[in-house]
């Protein structure tokens, strides 16, 4: 009985344990995606997708603590525009593009959804391919297009 009473009382402490850990983390996450848009702000936001939802398929993908041979992730992300770079946040990767190198991405629309592909992303290498569920996606292909994304071929 005492016995039984400790096992489920060491089954609760661990499990609060957990519950606070996973908390604490996406607490971090959290505060570090309001940083971020706070300096997003500061630079003048052209557009902001709101957190969409975004599949992304890499192929010989490498990033800073991040590698996919051939990979494809379902993911809730945020694809902000602004005076001067393409912000997407919200996981990893994370994007930032500065005006100048957007060439870097081909735009399209396919399906309804936004599509951002890339064989030489941004502070990675490799090939990624984004489909964003946005809002208004021909607003953002027109809006990228004039921001100097390229159109998918």
């Amino acid at each position: 009985m005492i016995l039984g009473l400790l096992i489920a009382g060491g089954v609760v402490v661990l499990v609060g344990t957990i519950l606070a850990f996973v908390t604490t983390l996406v607490r971090a996450e959290r505060a570090k995606i309001a940083a971020l848009r706070h300096r997003l702000e500061a630079e003048g936001i052209r557009l902001d997708s709101g957190t969409v939802d975004v599949t992304i398929r890499m192929r010989d993908f490498h990033a800073p603590g991040l590698y996919e041979g051939r990979g494809f992730q379902g993911t809730r992300r945020q694809l902000v525009l602004t005076d001067q770079q393409l912000a997407i946040l919200g996981g990893r990767p994370t994007f930032f593009t500065p005006r100048g190198e957007l060439r870097r991405w081909q735009v399209g629309v396919d399906g309804g959804r936004l599509r951002l592909v890339s064989d030489d992303p941004p502070g990675a290498r490799g090939h990624v391919d984004l489909r964003i569920s946005v809002p208004d996606a021909e607003r953002w292909l027109t809006t990228l297009r004039e921001a100097g994304c390229t159109l998918i071929e």
